[in-house]
């Protein structure tokens, strides 16, 4: 593979629309009705793989796993987790690491434990203890990096000890990479928001905390694991409120990253939801975004998913009366505004519910929500809403043995297609043949894994004169690849071709 970090720039076409594109009403995330369910956390892998964590009225959490194409994984629809399941991170492969709290026995310290799972659902590893420091509170997060290593990040707290936030990186086997990583003390308050990973093993770490003065700020800290540095704390907000809370942190397959926030009294009476652009090396990209409009709303909670365009979509709880909308935003980039207006992901809920939004590099989200107004014969359901940004250039997908005819585009022109591949699959091949002699211009394929493909970003590519190469893939993982057709020269005439078995 070969991929560019430290750039900021992506040879994609850029893509202008009105707003995201709803990929269907609202909907259930479990068939599950009996009794209140609530929404505890959820992730989507760069492979399609898309994972809900819930609970049922006995507090039992459960984990829902589909495939790209909407289908159960593992033939069970609900897996039961251990109790106190906080977070869950796949990888573009679907193995995921399952992050609760445990109570150590004869004490009252509380420790973070992660079990790594493959995509079948088999246990890899776990569970394994994270923390090595002792605390009797704990709130932890987890993600997933390109290489397939998870990183943990925790706030732990006790009667004798600051709030300190820590950092850990783990392999997909489960087993520790570096040892956990202090990132932040703070006797006030601090509370760890977010945490990603780029593909150089630089690590980023986004939290709250509170000055002496009694004022929360944002702020990141960067660790790379493989040199042992340390950098920050920057404080990401630039307007020095009362508070400036809650929100999370995103990162792409350029190691760019993306921190939200709210903040009080900035613009109107109430709160107001914020968003900074940073590159690789941890620079801040232009001036700080506001991302919510209303002027008399409390918008809370800024959910963040940055694409691989540099593009962003931003999810937030708006609070107007006893109304709470969750609301949905894209922005074009660090030196672009907005992509449209506002969306209204869910209809006004009488409580500010738990929920989140996850998402893909590839511009997939997902917004989840507990709905305490579900069904008369319900207390709560999980309801969720799907979008595909249109802040990233269309794809098209494509069945086994397809074929695209008559594609021409030009010089330095890009066209996206992705295909959802079965497991056990043993072959796939995709091929480009001219429909004319001579061929007419030159087009390149490039494949990507999870991930849409660049001249910077790519699995596998053609470089053969004309328009006659193709590519062939054996045993491919299951889950979603994507291809770029690449003008190299115009062309014209060319004909694509895919299929698996």
């Amino acid at each position: 593979m070969r991929s560019t970090v430290l750039s900021l720039a992506v040879s994609m076409l850029s893509a202008s629309a009105a707003q995201a594109v709803e990929l269907g009403p609202v909907y259930p995330v479990t068939s599950y009705l009996a009794g209140t369910q609530g929404f505890v956390a959820c992730s989507r892998a760069a492979n399609g793989d898309t994972l809900s964590v819930w609970n049922d009225y006995n507090r039992t959490r459960y984990l829902k796993r589909l495939d790209a194409r909407g289908a159960i994984i593992g033939g069970v629809e609900n897996v039961i987790l251990p109790a106190d399941t906080v977070a869950i991170a796949a990888n573009k492969v679907g193995s995921y690491f399952v992050l609760h709290t445990k109570k150590a026995s004869g004490s009252e310290n509380i420790d973070l434990y992660g079990s790594v799972y493959t995509r079948n659902g088999a246990l890899i590893a776990g569970p394994v203890r994270v923390n090595d420091s002792l605390q009797t509170g704990v709130a932890g997060k987890v993600t997933a990096a390109s290489d397939g290593s998870f990183t943990v990040a925790w706030t732990g707290w006790s009667n004798l000890q600051p709030f300190r936030v820590y950092a850990r990186r783990m392999s997909g086997t489960g087993t520790p990479i570096t040892n956990e990583k202090l990132m932040a003390s703070n006797t006030s308050y601090a509370m760890v928001t977010g945490v990603d990973t780029d593909p150089n093993g630089i690590v980023v770490v986004a939290y709250s905390a509170r000055d002496s003065a009694g004022r929360t700020d944002t702020y990141t800290m960067r660790y790379s694991s493989p040199a042992g540095w340390f950098s920050g704390p920057t404080r990401v907000n630039t307007y020095l409120g009362p508070n400036q809370i809650g929100g999370t942190l995103s990162m792409n397959s350029l190691g760019n990253y993306v921190v939200t926030w709210s903040t009080y009294g900035q613009n109107g009476a109430g709160y107001s939801t914020h968003a900074q652009f940073f590159a690789a090396d941890g620079s801040r990209q232009n001036g700080t975004m506001q991302i919510s409009s209303a002027l008399s709303a409390n918008d809370t909670n800024p959910n963040v998913v940055l694409f691989d365009n540099n593009s962003y979509a931003v999810a937030w709880n708006e609070n107007i009366g006893q109304a709470n909308t969750f609301k949905l935003r894209q922005v074009g980039g660090p030196f672009s505004g907005f992509v449209g207006a506002e969306t209204a992901v869910s209809q006004p809920l009488p409580v500010n519910n738990q929920w989140a939004m996850c998402g893909d590099t590839s511009g997939n989200i997902s917004v989840k929500w507990h709905d305490y107004r579900a069904t008369p014969t319900s207390h709560s359901d999980v309801y969720a809403h799907d979008y595909v940004a249109d802040s990233v250039p269309p794809v098209t997908p494509l069945a086994n043995n397809q074929q695209v005819t008559s594609l021409s585009d030009q010089t330095g022109g890009w066209k996206y297609y992705k295909v959802e591949v079965p497991a056990n699959t043993t072959n796939m091949l995709i091929t480009l043949a001219s429909q004319t002699q001579p061929a007419s211009g030159n087009a390149d394929l490039y494949l990507r894994f999870g991930g849409m493909p660049s001249s910077t970003m790519w699995d596998t590519r053609t470089t053969a004169v004309g328009n006659s190469e193709g590519l062939s893939i054996n045993t491919p993982p299951a889950g979603t690849f994507y291809i770029g057709v690449f003008g190299q020269a115009a062309y014209a005439g060319v004909t694509m071709t895919v299929s698996y078995r």
